[in-house]
């Protein structure tokens, strides 16, 4: 074979090497708007920021915004418990308005519906067993939680594209993590050390 037929060969197969390097190294980036912006993928990155508000949106709406006496009434009471759901999803459609997207919506209403459903069944749960420990109830209805609320993002909103006016800094992201982390922690060390008969 001679040079004029090795050339092309070498050149097909140094493009090939060119394609799959570019298709491992390369990231299609963050979409903000109709422009694209190139980022390393991270956890921190803005995919991740729709995740972040759910769970911003739950921690505020389920910890924050409920009192003892509110929880006391809101089981025994439909309009404090259906009050406690439209919290649920005012919380996460405020957060989730600058979007300006209807699946966002779609899904921050079926969460809601999910948490009624939950936390309903946790309330007949504890009137058919009395004796059931309800500090492990109040963790699994919690975990519930957050199981939906991963999948939610993970299936649906995954690659939603940022707002336009959201950069999706890291240390942004960061900031919005950690605070959420406390939050959750805050809520569990106290509600695991609240007298049994309060819950």
């Amino acid at each position: 074979m001679g040079y004029c037929g090795v050339a092309p060969l070498l050149h097909t197969t140094e493009g090939m090497v060119s394609s799959l390097r570019l298709a491992l190294t390369s990231n299609p980036g963050l979409q903000i708007g109709n422009l694209i912006v190139e980022q390393p993928l991270s956890f921190f990155a803005g995919h991740v920021l729709p995740l972040y508000l759910l769970l911003l949106s739950h921690t505020c709406a389920d910890y924050l915004c409920q009192s003892k006496r509110f929880v006391y009434r809101k089981r025994r009471e439909n309009s404090y418990f259906l009050f406690h759901i439209f919290l649920i999803w005012l919380f996460a459609f405020l957060l989730f308005f600058p979007y300006r997207s209807g699946k966002a919506i779609a899904v921050v209403t079926v969460l809601a519906i999910s948490h009624f459903a939950v936390d309903k069944s946790k309330i007949r749960l504890k009137k058919r067993r009395p004796g059931i420990n309800k500090k492990i109830l109040n963790v699994s209805d919690q975990c519930v939680h957050f199981l939906l609320i991963f999948l939610a993002w993970r299936v649906f909103l995954f690659n939603l594209p940022l707002p336009f006016f959201f950069s999706g800094h890291p240390r942004i992201l960061n900031y919005m993590a950690v605070s959420i982390i406390v939050l959750i922690i805050y809520k569990g060390i106290a509600g695991l050390s609240e007298k049994e008969e309060n819950k």
